[in-house]
C-alpha cells in the first residue's frame, strides 16, 4: 500500500482572543466602505437591527428564517466603520495583537459593521462582506512581525 500525498495548502488565522477588550474609536463614513454604487436603492447587505433604525428597512423574511432581527443596508447609507490598529495594542505581544485583531473582525462581521485593519507593513480599508472577512484574517494569518515592532 502507498503512501498518498495530497496537494493541500490551507491557512490557519489567529485564535480569536475572548471577548472583552473595546475596538479603537470608530470612524463614521458615508458609504464610502460600501461604494460598489452609489444611491438609496442599492442594497450591500444586513447589520443588526438598532433602536432608531427605520422599521421599512426590517429584512422581515431574515427574520421569519429564525436570523434574528437586522435591518438592510443601502450603498449611499451612513455607516459605522473601524480600522483595527497593530498600533493601538501596545504593550501586548505580537500573538496577542494578532489574535485581539482576530476578535475585533470576526465580531465586527458578525454585526454587518465596515472595518479594516493596519499593520505595519499592509493596510485593508473598511469593507463589509465573507470575501472582506477571509481578505482581513489571511492578512492577519500570513503577517510576519517586522524587527523593532514586536
Amino acid at each position: 500500500m502507498g503512501v498518498i500525498h495530497p496537494d493541500y495548502r490551507a491557512i490557519a488565522w489567529p485564535h480569536p482572543a475572548p471577548r472583552g477588550r473595546s475596538p479603537p474609536a470608530v470612524e463614521t463614513d458615508t458609504g464610502g466602505a460600501q461604494d460598489r454604487a452609489r444611491g438609496d436603492e442599492d442594497f450591500v447587505g444586513l447589520k443588526p437591527f438598532q433602536f432608531g433604525d427605520p422599521l421599512h428597512r426590517i429584512a422581515w423574511k431574515s427574520y421569519a428564517r429564525g436570523n434574528g432581527l437586522h435591518a438592510k443596508q443601502f450603498a449611499g447609507t451612513d455607516v459605522t466603520s473601524y480600522v483595527f490598529d497593530w498600533d493601538s495594542l501596545a504593550g501586548l505581544a505580537a500573538e496577542a495583537r494578532l489574535s485581539q485583531m482576530c476578535r475585533w473582525v470576526i465580531d465586527a462581521h458578525d454585526r454587518g459593521e465596515a472595518y479594516g485593519i493596519r499593520l505595519p507593513s499592509t493596510t485593508i480599508a473598511p469593507n463589509i462582506g465573507r470575501a472582506h472577512r477571509e481578505h482581513c484574517l489571511t492578512a492577519l494569518a500570513v503577517f510576519e512581525v517586522p524587527a523593532g515592532h514586536a
